[in-house]
């Protein structure tokens, strides 16, 4: 009566179920009993969790049942930001790409960004936002961001430049868990530069000791006594105080005698040259860096606007193919024409040569 049998069994909508397998727990001794400990030396065929309560029908009376149902199903939206690329190949024979970016999640529509026009050295510049709903729990398989880079063509298909897939499957499972906004980048890198910053705050405590050591090898030995007793936090706060007071002392020096006295003539100067630096700088501010920017050239002609915006190989077939057919359609309109003022012509000719 102590042994509780557990079986697996596969669910068939048509036909009956398959029974995939079984175990016997014996409950009162089960750490000696014969069969559980046979287990161990056998292959696995999978592993089942679960937990058993024994409890009298007092203590199952105080005690409410775990609630072990998931949580309902909930919708979330991911948020990509396309924001550039470097380095990227060229696939066009006259060394211009016109690159945009396409990524869906599985099971979802592909979205694609703008065209970044005329890029000559690989590095596209986007800025563009893409938004995919999907809702929780979902299959891993579903969980994955197929992100791919294109060179956009007028005259053929597109090509295909690469392609690659980020597994967001842990970050929307967290999300779902925890139900709060996830940022898988910016949790990552705080991670890593935790580390970092404290192992350079190691090192630094470390190189400020030895330069204080260098200093003077000969202090009293009752000093140092009392201070090993002292906490290590308040000696290293200590001497990083000390040193950063000293470097302020000595900056303030610096402008101490920097500063001279200045006429209003020249304060008016320098105050309309910082203001002009400052409009300088607010403005390269909003500009994106290492991006390519589209030359412009306002002009009337459409050839011009055409060859700017096609290329120069390209526009040089289109414009061979457009005289090709206005050869062909003139002859085409004309030819007959043509062909009887000639015969007229020749026809007088012989006229004239009989007389």
């Amino acid at each position: 009566p102590s042994q509780l049998a557990i079986q697996v069994w596969d669910y068939d909508r048509m036909g009956t179920d398959d029974f995939i397998g079984e175990t016997v727990i014996d409950l009162e001794d089960r750490w000696y009993h014969n069969m559980w400990q046979d287990i161990g030396f056998k292959h696995p065929q999978g592993s089942l969790q679960l937990w058993v309560d024994i409890l009298t029908p007092a203590q199952a009376a105080l005690y409410e049942p775990v609630n072990i149902e998931p949580p309902p199903p909930q919708k979330f939206e991911i948020r990509v930001v396309i924001w550039r690329s470097e380095g990227v190949t060229d696939r066009d024979m006259n060394t211009m790409n016109d690159l945009f970016v396409k990524a869906w999640m599985e099971g979802t529509k592909p979205q694609t960004t703008d065209t970044h026009w005329r890029c000559s050295t690989g590095k596209g510049s986007w800025n563009y936002r893409l938004k995919f709903t999907v809702q929780m729990p979902m299959k891993p398989e579903y969980g994955r961001l197929t992100i791919q880079l294109w060179d956009k063509d007028l005259a053929k298909w597109n090509d295909l430049i690469g392609e690659s897939q980020l597994d967001l499957y842990k970050w929307i499972h967290k999300a779902f868990h925890e139900k709060r906004t996830v940022r898988p980048f910016k949790e990552q890198n705080t991670g890593t530069k935790g580390g970092f910053l404290a192992q350079n705050e190691e090192d630094e405590s470390s190189d400020d000791e030895d330069d204080d050591n260098e200093g003077d090898h000969g202090p009293d030995l009752e000093n140092n006594n009392n201070e090993q007793h002292k906490p290590l936090l308040d000696t290293k706060k200590k001497k990083l105080h000390s040193k950063l007071k000293k470097k302020i002392t000595n900056v303030l020096k610096k402008v101490k005698r920097r500063k001279q006295t200045l006429t209003p003539d020249e304060r008016q100067r320098r105050k309309a040259e910082k203001e002009s630096n400052d409009k300088d700088e607010a403005f390269q501010s909003i500009l994106v860096n290492d991006s390519d920017w589209l030359e412009m050239r306002y002009t009337n002609r459409e050839a011009g606007i055409s060859e700017s915006m096609l290329g120069p190989e390209l526009c040089g077939k289109l414009a061979c193919f457009v005289c090709c057919a206005g050869c062909l359609s003139f002859m085409a309109l004309f030819g007959a024409s043509i062909m009887s003022t000639l015969t007229f012509y020749q026809q007088l000719q012989n006229q004239k040569d009989k007389l």
